[in-house]
């Protein structure tokens, strides 16, 4: 079985992207149903795709392309890529370009991604049991381990709470890299995780989490 998460809607959600078993990465226009984009990722970029998720707005994230002689700044639609290999890539939609964005430090396939919008945050979990976060310019803020297991999804509550599954879940202290508390019930690796806020009665607010055991949980 497939744990990793290679496919994701836009924030629009005007578009659809999958990274194929094959190594072709597929983007999707939705309201057209018309293939926009197709680049095979082994071969040309040398790209083995473990998990991706389209980034924030385009107006948010700027790239810096030092390395193109004739390039300035530029404002992209784009994709991030996490890779067997522990790197985390931001692939330009508008150029069909690939940037070492994020600094390395995953040692092993990452998992999961999640961007978190209020903080501009990205937050990654990885074979190797670490939670890295990255600020919008690909700077790494904080790394830490996470757990003793390898790590299959990650979600941020808000910008002091973070959830992260391996068979089990953590609920962390960002700032304080401090565990909160732990949940167990599932019996195999945990694929997905998704809070539910209450934001009228804080105190009825839950989360799920879905497992490769056919089960979603409520906690």
């Amino acid at each position: 079985m497939n744990l990793r998460k290679k496919s994701s809607f836009s924030v629009d959600g005007k578009y659809f992207a999958v990274s194929s078993e094959h190594g072709s990465l597929k983007i999707w226009e939705t309201p057209t149903n018309a293939l926009k984009q197709e680049y095979i990722l082994k071969s040309s970029a040398n790209i083995s795709c473990s998990s991706l998720i389209w980034g924030p707005n385009k107006h948010e994230v700027i790239i810096d392309a030092e390395a193109e002689a004739n390039m300035k700044h530029s404002i992209c639609q784009c994709l991030i890529i996490g890779t067997e290999k522990g790197e985390i890539l931001l692939f330009d939609f508008t150029t069909g370009k690939f940037y070492n964005h994020f600094a390395t430090s995953h040692t092993e396939a990452v998992n999961d991604i999640c961007w978190h919008s209020d903080s501009s945050s990205l937050f990654s979990c990885s074979v190797d049991k670490s939670v890295s976060i990255w600020d919008v310019s690909g700077k790494l803020e904080k790394s830490w381990e996470a757990d003793d297991e390898p790590l299959y999804s990650i979600c941020v509550i808000d910008s002091d709470n973070l959830l992260v599954a391996s068979t089990s879940i953590s609920w962390w202290n960002i700032k304080e890299q401090t565990l909160i508390k732990k949940f167990s019930g599932h019996n195999t690796e945990i694929l997905s995780l998704l809070p539910v806020i209450a934001t009228d009665v804080p105190s009825k607010s839950y989360f799920l989490s879905v497992s490769g055991d056919s089960k979603i949980s409520a906690w």
